[in-house]
């Protein structure tokens, strides 16, 4: 699977399971403003790096953290889980 897609599903979990910003105002904010805290924010980030061919040095995200729209949802947890180990391999191979 090539980095590319791995971004692309990324973003797609973020667009699914992440909560936005109260204050989010897509006609004013950046894309990476539009989440509620740094969880999110931050597996947006790696995706963004990983989109532009680079790979992350950091990347933390608990699907736990409030960030997310559900902690209950256990589809959404293995969905994040894998993204997340996904992004931690890519690190490893560097």
């Amino acid at each position: 699977m090539s980095n590319s897609s791995l971004s692309k599903e990324i973003f797609e979990f973020l667009d699914t399971y992440a909560k936005t910003a109260a204050d989010y105002d897509p006609e004013f904010d950046d894309p990476e403003d539009r989440f509620n805290g740094p969880d999110s924010s931050m597996f947006y980030a790696a995706a963004t790096l990983i989109d532009l061919g680079r790979v992350p040095c950091n990347v933390w995200s608990e699907w736990n953290s409030g960030c997310y729209k559900t902690n209950l949802d256990s589809n959404g947890f293995e969905i994040h889980q894998n993204l997340l180990n996904r992004v931690y391999a890519l690190r490893e191979e560097k």
